[in-house]
């Protein structure tokens, strides 16, 4: 481990002191605080991927909640179809009506999730490059 001779000065308002003093609790020593906030500070790479992050987990929030509207939909056609099948009322007109259209609507919304994670996915690849 390298020897640390180096020492620097700092004037702080009796409100930094206190906010210094907290935000160290944390911290073995205020040294050690600093240079971790200098490293996150200059680093520009960390900040992005935490932005590209903080997106992907809001987008998989919301398509968490999109994803269970279609399991419910898709469930309840599914019971009906069953229902109607062994009732020998399943037509071929209530498929291509009624249960292929919202099939479709729910893969269209699948492709649709799966696009725009992997764009995010390739924006938090390419920010370290």
């Amino acid at each position: 481990m390298e020897k640390k001779t180096r020492r620097i000065e700092i004037r702080l308002t009796e409100k930094e002191y206190e906010l210094f003093q907290k935000k160290g609790e944390n911290y073995p020593t205020k040294t050690c605080m600093i240079v971790e906030a200098v490293r996150q500070m200059g680093d520009l790479n960390a900040r992005q991927k935490l932005a590209a992050l903080a997106e992907m987990t809001n987008l998989y929030k919301q398509y968490q909640q999109q994803l269970s509207w279609m399991g419910s939909n898709l469930n309840q056609a599914v019971k009906r179809a069953n229902e109607l099948a062994i009732g020998q009322e399943l037509t071929v007109p209530f498929f291509e009506c009624v249960l292929y259209p919202q099939i479709e609507k729910i893969l269209e919304l699948l492709e649709r999730i799966r696009e725009e994670q992997h764009i995010i996915t390739l924006k938090i690849k390419h920010i370290g490059k």
